[in-house]
């Protein structure tokens, strides 16, 4: 079975901080040591999530970045829904649907068939994180 080890965003300095705050402050995700304007690593149990400073596009350059997609997930059931909760007490709001269409918007906290909780929010960058609890693996 593959496990990712990595997810590499790349903010440009206009957005390096904000996506910083929202991974280390809004989502408590914890901080590798050496971080920096130019490199941040978070841990996320087994993967971290990497932001490198972007200066491959320039302003006047209309090709915008790829936004990425990938999963948190946990077993423990609570932690989503707190997740959930304690985003809108930072100020987020909820999209009218499952997919967040800006930053600091999420999606609804929804139960799946086998009662796991789910979500979606977006990042300051537009990548789209869906937060999840799964059964754990017997």
């Amino acid at each position: 079975m593959w496990d990712c080890a990595k997810i590499i965003l790349y903010p440009d300095d206009k957005q390096f901080a904000d996506v910083a705050e929202f991974y280390g402050e809004d989502l408590g995700l914890p901080v590798k040591a050496g971080a920096n304007t130019y490199w941040t690593e978070f841990t996320a149990g087994s993967t971290q999530i990497c932001l490198h400073f972007n200066n491959r596009y320039e302003e006047k350059t209309s090709k915008q970045p790829t936004r990425s997609f990938f999963v948190l997930s946990t077993t423990d059931r609570t932690a989503v829904a707190n997740l959930h909760t304690l985003l809108i007490a930072n100020g987020y709001t909820v999209a009218n649907g499952t997919l967040p269409d800006d930053a600091h918007r999420l999606g609804e906290l929804h139960t799946l068939q086998d009662g796991c909780p789910v979500f979606l929010v977006a990042d300051p960058l537009g990548n789209v994180i869906q937060c999840e609890s799964l059964h754990p693996l017997s």
